[in-house]
Order: structure tokens, then sequence, then C-alpha cells
């Protein structure tokens, strides 16, 4: 039994340091979730910005940019 003891230590060992990096994945996981959720709600609630251009079409993906001819 003496011999067995330090491999079952080492064994715990091994599954607390996986599950805490595991842990710290999902935490940092989430993090990013939050923050790409923040990013994209960021002053949503405010006006449009002007971009100088009259015309409507500039948000089509076939015409060219303000700053492109």
């Amino acid at each position: 039994m003496s011999l067995e003891y330090p491999l079952v230590l080492a064994a715990q060992h091994m599954l607390f340091t996986l599950q805490l990096g595991y842990t710290q994945a999902l935490n940092e996981e989430w993090r990013a979730a939050i923050a790409l959720q923040n990013y994209a709600l960021m002053n949503g609630l405010d006006d449009p910005i002007s971009t100088g251009s009259d015309s409507t079409t500039i948000n089509l993906p076939t015409a060219p940019g303000p700053n492109q001819q």
C-alpha cells in the first residue's frame, strides 16, 4: 500500500491542476464573450453618425464607399 499512495497523490494533483486550468479557460471564455457583447452594444441608442454623403447606396456591398472611387 505504501507504494500506491504517492501515485494516488500524484493523480489527485494532476486532476486538480487540470480542473483549475479548465476553470480558468472558462473564465477567459466568458470574459471574452461579455466583452464582445458589450462591444456590439456600445452606443446602440445614439444617433447615427453622418458619413458626409447624401447617397443611400454607400451601404450596399457593391457600391464604392465614401473614400473609394
